[in-house]
Parts: C-alpha cells; structure tokens; sequence
C-alpha cells in the first residue's frame, strides 16, 4: 500500500469517527462537542506540494486554499478546478482528506484544491458558517481564475460527508442559505463530486441534535438539500456506499432520481457492502476511477479515461 493511501485511510478513520458522533445523537441526544474538540488539531499552514493561499479572513481566523497544480501548468492556462471540503460533521475535519484525489487530478492535468473552512471544534461555528466558507472559496478561486490559469466556466465543487454537504449547499441554495455577502452566480459551481454526502438533514432534526449543532430545527430544514431539488443544478456525481447508515443509500437514490426527474444530469454509483467514509480506505482508487470518469465525460480531464487507478 503507498504511503499517501496509508495517510489517506488515517484521515479517513479519524473523520468517519467524528461523522459516527454526530450523527449518533438520534439516540444519545445532543453530540458531546467537547469531548471532541479536545482531541482536534489545528490546520496546516502548508501542504507539501500545495501553494496557500488564504481566501477569507473572519473572527482573526485565515483559511486558507491548498492549489495542487498540473506538472507542466503555466498561469496563462485556462484549466478546469476542482475544490474539496472535508468531512467531519460540520465539528471537526482535516483539510489533507483530498489531497491523494488531489494530486492524482492534477497529474491529470487539472487544477485541484483542498480548502480549510470554520468547524465549531475550531471556531465555535455553526453549519451556516461553513456554508459561507465553501461558497467564499468558490468565489474566490473564481475571481482569481485569470492568474490561477483556471477557467471561470470549469470550477467544480467536491467533498466528503459534511463536506460533501456544504459543497452541495453551494449549489442547490442561493447566498442566503449561508449568507456573507457573496453573490450567488459567482458562487455557485459548474459540476459536483459527492463522496457519501449529508444529503436530508430533515431526518436529524430532535431539537437537541439541531441545538448541538448550534441551529434551530428550521434552519436544519433550510440547508437540508434533498427538500430543495430544482431545475438548473449542474452535471454531478454521487459516490455512496450501500451499507451506509450515517448518509444511506436510499437517499443518494432518491436525491438523484428528483435531480434527473426536473431535467438535470446526476450520476449515482453505489459500493456494496460500503460504510460511511469508504472512499478513502479499501474503494479508495474504484472512487477515484470514477471521479475520473465523470470529469473526462464533462470535459474536465483529457480523453481517454484510464481503465484503472495504479
């Protein structure tokens, strides 16, 4: 196994965990925050191979974007992007959950990004916050487009659990859903790349599951995506494993089924016997494979497709 599989399904496990909490409080009642919070790092300022660059500053908090890009890029290009949140139930997370899907994109030959974005661990935040985030990372890198050699037109959104949530977040919902002043055009994505999302938050919606999180129980519902499918959502990818039960298949389907239903493109591909988290330990490269497949069939990778993932 290569070194970068074996960070990856540390990260994996240890974001899993903190998904497994969260969603736990369906019978434990509201998620001892604290006792978690104790346990979580800071963010790296730096990511081998990455260049920083800090998008948003709020409440003395820099977060910051890490750019992996091609081998042979130059800042003139115009390269398709790509910008994955992590996981870790809107409490904690590690922003090197992507970097393995990151680096092989960009040996690809496109542009991907590992964004940092407030958890409450870290900044007291609620969902709402890192809703903002995912939409100010968006915005910024696509204000940047012309000296970051991307395409303004090509910049897609991915991420894992929590992280794929916000992602999605950043598209089914105007800028109000997490509102700081973003314009809601600029801040949208142009495709999505889902690894088990938070898809219908409606399901975790006691009043101490949403206390815990810092919301009311109608803010739970106005961020929860599958109530809000509508025409106009761009080209995406759900990867969900069938032996999920933090984010279960069955919602993935039924999500993608409404999607296609009012005439949008949404591809789901389910892992037998998969958990929450799966995609970064044993189907690590069968979900890379089909990212790849996805963003080559939208005109984001080069044709042809690889058969595998070495």
């Amino acid at each position: 196994m290569s070194g970068r599989i074996k960070h990856s399904m540390r990260v994996a496990v240890r974001v899993a965990a903190a998904g497994a909490v969260l969603f736990a409080t369906d019978v434990l009642g509201a998620p001892p925050v604290q006792d978690a919070c104790n346990k979580v790092a800071a963010q790296p300022l730096k990511i081998e191979g990455a260049t920083t660059r800090i998008y948003k500053t709020v409440a003395g908090a820099d977060l910051r974007l890490h750019i992996f890009n091609p081998g042979n890029f130059r800042p003139s290009d115009k390269r398709a992007a790509v910008i994955f949140f992590f996981g870790g139930g809107w409490i904690e997370g590690e922003v090197e959950q992507f970097v393995p899907q990151s680096k092989y994109l960009a040996s690809r030959g496109m542009v991907a990004v590992v964004a940092d974005y407030r958890v409450r661990c870290r900044h007291n935040s609620t969902p709402l916050d890192s809703i903002a985030d995912a939409r100010a990372a968006i915005l910024w890198t696509r204000s940047h487009a012309a000296t970051l050699g991307i395409d303004p037109k090509r910049i897609g959104a991915g991420g894992g659990s929590a992280g794929g949530h916000i992602a999605l977040c950043t598209s089914v919902f105007d800028e109000q859903a997490g509102a700081d002043g973003a314009a809601a055009s600029s801040a949208k994505p142009n495709a999505l790349v889902l690894f088990n999302p938070v898809i219908d938050m409606t399901s975790k919606t006691r009043p101490e599951w949403a206390l815990g999180l810092g919301l009311t129980s109608d803010q739970v519902e106005n961020i929860s995506p599958l109530q809000h499918v509508h025409r106009g959502l761009p080209p995406t990818l759900i990867l969900s494993g069938k032996a999920d039960k933090t984010t279960p298949y069955s919602v993935a389907e039924k999500y993608c089924f409404e999607a296609v239903g009012m005439g949008n493109e949404c591809h789901l591909v389910g892992f037998d016997g998969a958990g929450h988290g799966f995609f970064n330990v044993k189907w690590y490269r069968q979900t890379l494979l089909e990212t790849d497949r996805f963003l080559t069939s939208i005109g984001y990778l080069p044709q042809p497709a690889p058969s595998e993932i070495p």
